[in-house]
């Protein structure tokens, strides 16, 4: 009877010793991550945009549309700045950075309408939320460009895209544009990137193959100026998919401490 009481008072001691040292044990640090990406979007009528973040804790104000006051986009140097509408957020699927776990957060937004194009070369997005916390992440590379009515001189039918041999990362290497022939003149192609592109055209393809870079790329317009110098601006389209952006992305990760 004894020994029984003994087990039992040995278990019991176990029980709290576990509850005292899980109490003891700090909790995980709550972190926002970011890729260096090239965001690139035409300016239109109800266009939206979406940036991508990740975040440690979903329940976080900062994955909460409603405790947002202010969204800011702006470049490093401080000299180009506009205010964003935040329109929705959104939790996507979970990965993992250094063995810990993160959801994809998608920031939607109302696409600014501006007469000229306008890089943000350096891009940093400010969150200002209603808690008086306010965060600064790095983006990459934001592009609005302005849309296009002049007259249509490709006529395209499908769009594809793929990455560049043996390259891990969710960049566009090459995007194939069919179509059923030009009539006008091609001068030059961008797709958002500072970047050089160069393209080659027949009857039935035109193929543009976008510079490597340090950037993440994978939804992007494909604007065409002709000789003419017209513009001519195929709409936004998802090039690639992916599902393990953090594990394949590296030194292009920024880690940021929530509150």
């Amino acid at each position: 009877m004894k020994r029984i009481f003994l087990y039992i008072s040995l278990l019991m001691l176990s029980a709290i010793l576990g509850y005292i040292i899980f109490r003891m044990k700090p909790d995980q640090e709550k972190k926002v991550l970011t890729v260096d990406t090239e965001y690139a979007y035409v300016m239109k009528d109800d266009a939206i945009g979406t940036f991508m973040m990740y975040v440690s804790d979903e329940t976080h104000d900062i994955c909460n549309e409603n405790r947002y006051m202010r969204m800011i986009l702006e470049d490093k140097d401080k000299e180009t700045k506009i205010e964003l509408s935040l329109l929705d957020i959104e939790i996507g699927h979970e990965e993992y950075y250094l063995k810990e776990a993160y959801v994809k957060v998608f920031i939607s937004f109302d696409i600014p309408i501006m007469t000229e194009d306008i890089v943000f070369d350096d891009a940093y997005l400010t969150l200002e939320l209603t808690d008086q916390q306010s965060y600064e992440v790095r983006l990459g590379r934001v592009t609005f460009f302005k849309d296009a009515h002049d007259e249509q001189g490709l006529n395209w039918t499908s769009l594809s895209g793929i990455k560049q041999s043996n390259d891990l990362r969710s960049r566009i290497y090459e995007i194939t544009v069919s179509c059923d022939g030009v009539t006008e003149e091609i001068e030059k192609i961008d797709v958002g990137s500072k970047h050089l592109t160069t393209f080659s055209l027949d009857q039935q393809n035109l193929i543009i193959t976008i510079e490597d870079a340090d950037y993440l790329l994978y939804d992007v317009p494909i604007v065409i100026t002709f000789v003419n110098g017209e513009r001519q601006v195929i709409a936004n389209f998802r090039y690639i998919i992916d599902y393990v952006i953090l594990k394949e992305s590296g030194p292009m990760i920024n880690v940021y401490t929530l509150d």
